[in-house]
């Protein structure tokens, strides 16, 4: 997974790869994936 954050200074690149398993992500709708910050937090706190 890849995410870039715009922080009002710049831009941030966030990467995390699973050694085994997949990320459960949520539904797409009109070609968008919207997340809560739980959501995303969920997803960035997966174990790896």
């Amino acid at each position: 997974m890849k995410l870039v954050i715009w922080d009002g200074t710049g831009l941030c690149l966030f990467s995390k790869r699973l050694e085994d398993g997949v990320f459960r992500w949520p539904g797409i709708a009109d070609g968008t994936m919207r997340l809560s910050s739980a959501q995303l937090s969920a997803l960035l706190d997966y174990p790896c």
